[in-house]
């Protein structure tokens, strides 16, 4: 048959791409055909202006020979000349509607033609031109109401190479890169690859346990009982507790600060004291949010991967080859895969099950690295660097490749696909990850985002519920004593002790001690303690 005649002849389902700028083709195509038209609409009136001036020459023999008494001027005909109609400009687009009706034959008679046109006007009375319709009106007159079935039938599948390190690696040893270039490809590719299993690494030994579990609510039990209302821990300053100040988050704390910053963090995740539309927006609607951006990137990522793998399959197997061609408009040299080799198409599977396992890794250890995100800041930041992984081949490419790498994904036509199966508009593509991402969200949800969202509020409730305003203490008995805490220490301040002390924050910057009226200054620290007992 013909097309076994013909080495890695295209598959059926290849038809032309639709552009995007397929309308301003087609009204290039326009023009270049009404420049056509003129063109040949003046040389068909050549012979008759040509028979037009022998006409009008004789008929000047003939008046100068018959005399002055004879009327002046051509005689066109018994009846008045046609009026002299005032034309638009060349540039204008409204079309000119003659006040005489032509004749509709092969050819225009002169007689019928009004004087004082332009080369573009005398075109225009072309039967050609007025009979010729524009591209763009004969593709109106074939398209119709768009629907379902002309839609499914019209729709095919490209794969259009981008700017990627994993595109970019089909073309290695093909000698389109040439030996130096296929090189650094395969490095780059290397360095993706590296990259990737070291982020895995990393993030799997260091971010699936979270840092808040059942252990955490007993150690803020531990907390809080032992250190939380002890009296040694009370301040006499503030008059508080310590498990006051904690969850007040008292910024002046000597101690206790990373209490103070876990309550912090399970505050602003959880928006408990909060109320109405603020109270919705919480660190768990958010890690939910960065869950679906996550899947959406990992899909996208696949969507590529098996796109370029039923592309390079669907080629016709052969050595090789990648043909030149010049767009007749735009004059760009396009390239165009022609055949793939078999041991291509096998590089091709292979490299599609490492992108898949690497999907399936980077699912798995992504959604622990967000569901066990207690900072709500930081929820935001390892969203981002989740996405910055999916891009590191194109950073890789955009960095390192080489030009004429660049060049040619940039200029590759794209590969037709065999469509996916279709059911009344939908794909078998579209469907699955439609039903996966959010059945996939719900299970993360359910067996690991609830509980860890429970953790935290027991948590909460440990350090900070129930009455705070208490302190305890032993004594040599064994009894414990215990008494409430009043609070407002810092307003009921003595006031010369607190200008004693804003004193001394100025000495040494425009006061001397000599100069101090509030405080009495000591030669040595051991001295304040010692005076202070005796006194």
């Amino acid at each position: 048959s013909l097309k076994q005649s013909i080495p890695c002849a295209m598959p059926k389902f290849q038809r032309q791409a639709t552009h995007a700028n397929e309308s301003d083709i087609l009204q290039l195509i326009d023009e270049r055909f009404e420049e056509l038209e003129e063109t040949v609409a003046l040389a068909r009136l050549i012979p008759q202006i040509h028979d037009r001036l022998f006409d009008v020459e004789q008929m000047l023999k003939r008046l100068e020979a018959a005399g002055p008494e004879v009327k002046k001027g051509p005689q066109w005909s018994e009846s008045e000349p046609p009026a002299r109609i005032v034309m638009p400009e060349d540039d204008e687009t409204t079309a000119w509607e003659p006040h005489v009706e032509l004749q509709t034959r092969s050819e225009v008679d002169m007689k019928d033609v009004p004087t004082g046109l332009s080369p573009r006007s005398m075109a225009a009375h072309s039967p050609a031109k007025r009979k010729s319709k524009k591209i763009t009106e004969i593709s109106r007159e074939k398209m119709s109401d768009v629907n379902e079935e002309i839609l499914d039938t019209q729709t095919n599948e490209y794969y259009s190479f981008g700017e990627s390190t994993w595109d970019l690696v089909m073309f290695i040893g093909t000698g389109a890169l040439g030996p130096f270039g296929s090189f650094q490809t395969l490095l780059l590719a290397v360095v993706n690859v590296l990259m990737q299993v070291v982020f895995v690494a990393i993030a799997y030994f260091n971010f699936t346990k979270p840092d808040v579990d059942e252990t955490s609510v007993e150690d803020a039990l531990r907390w809080r009982r032992a250190s939380g209302h002890s009296m040694w821990s009370y301040s006499e300053v503030s008059k508080e507790s310590l498990a006051e100040r904690v969850c007040k988050l008292d910024k002046s704390l000597e101690q206790s600060g990373i209490q103070v910053a876990l309550y912090e963090n399970i505050e602003k995740y959880l928006k408990s004291g909060t109320s109405g539309l603020e109270g919705y927006f919480t660190g768990q609607v958010l890690c939910i949010v960065a869950l679906i951006c996550w899947y959406l990137m990992v899909a996208k990522e696949l969507s590529h991967a098996l796109a370029l793998l039923r592309g390079v399959l669907a080629m016709p197997t052969g050595p090789t080859r990648i043909d030149t061609r010049e767009n007749p408009f735009t004059k760009a040299i396009h390239y165009r895969l022609r055949c793939v080799a078999f041991r291509r198409k096998v590089f091709s599977t292979v490299l599609f099950g490492y992108r898949m396992l690497a999907a399936g890794v980077l699912v798995f250890v992504g959604t622990f690295f967000l569901v066990y995100t207690v900072s709500v800041t930081e929820l935001i930041l390892n969203a981002v660097a989740l996405g910055i992984i999916l891009d590191i081949d194109d950073l890789l490419f955009d960095a390192l490749a080489t030009t004429p790498g660049r060049h040619l994904v940039h200029q590759l036509d794209a590969l037709p696909m065999p469509s996916l199966p279709r059911v009344r508009g939908a794909d078998a593509k579209s469907v699955f990850m439609s039903i996966g991402i959010p059945c996939l969200t719900i299970l993360v949800y359910v067996s690991m985002l609830g509980p860890f969202v429970g953790t935290l509020q027991e948590v909460s409730l440990a350090m900070c519920g129930g009455n705070l305003g208490f302190v305890w203490n032993v004594d040599k008995r064994r009894v414990v004593l215990m008494a409430p805490t009043v609070g407002g220490g810092w307003e009921d301040q003595d006031a010369t002790k607190v200008y004693a002390v804003e004193e001394g924050e100025r000495i040494g910057h425009g006061l001397e001690q000599a100069d101090a009226k509030y405080g009495v200054w000591l030669s040595d620290v051991s001295l304040v303690g010692d005076l202070t007992t005796l006194s």
